[in-house]
């Protein structure tokens, strides 16, 4: 039952009272799991770019960016049924995928560069 469960259906309250069954746990559950999943990623991307990325190693590479893109990869279409997809929703992330991406690109070039000389 979620927060927004007003008979006890799992239905959010929706227009013409029709609801969308369990959006509102959705929207309020299941943040604080995916909040504590990304705080985890972060931490171990963190490390790789410390110790690895910045030694030159490109296992390290593939690993500080496997783990962001395959998050990236559950969740993003999690948003597509509802509409959530939207620029006022998703739009930070978006920039921080352009932004990510670049940093990606510049890092794995370093590296490139580092092995060759």
């Amino acid at each position: 039952m979620s927060c927004h469960d007003d008979d006890g259906s799992g239905a959010h309250p929706g227009a013409g009272g029709r609801g969308q069954p369990a959006v509102g746990f959705l929207a309020h559950g299941d943040r604080r799991g995916g909040l504590g999943r990304l705080r985890g990623d972060l931490l171990a991307v963190l490390f790789l770019v410390a110790y690895g990325v910045r030694r030159g190693e490109l296992w390290a590479w593939v690993g500080a960016v496997a783990a962001p893109v395959l998050g990236l990869a559950v969740a993003l279409p999690a948003h597509y049924p509802n509409n959530f997809d939207t620029l006022g929703h998703l739009g930070l992330i978006y920039l921080a995928t352009v932004i990510f991406v670049v940093g990606a690109l510049l890092a794995l070039r370093g590296i490139i560069a580092q092995h060759r000389s």
